[in-house]
């Protein structure tokens, strides 16, 4: 599979992360969001 197949899934992946974390911890998530090494 070409590299772009695995960059959308760790886009995908990231955006889901993001968006878990800061509905668990919205206060926590604008303080100090997490960073991603991709």
């Amino acid at each position: 599979m070409p590299p772009r197949f695995y960059r959308k899934i760790k886009n995908a992946m990231w955006l889901f992360e993001t968006n878990h974390i800061a509905n668990c911890t919205n206060l926590d998530y604008q303080i100090q969001p997490k960073t991603y090494p991709f």
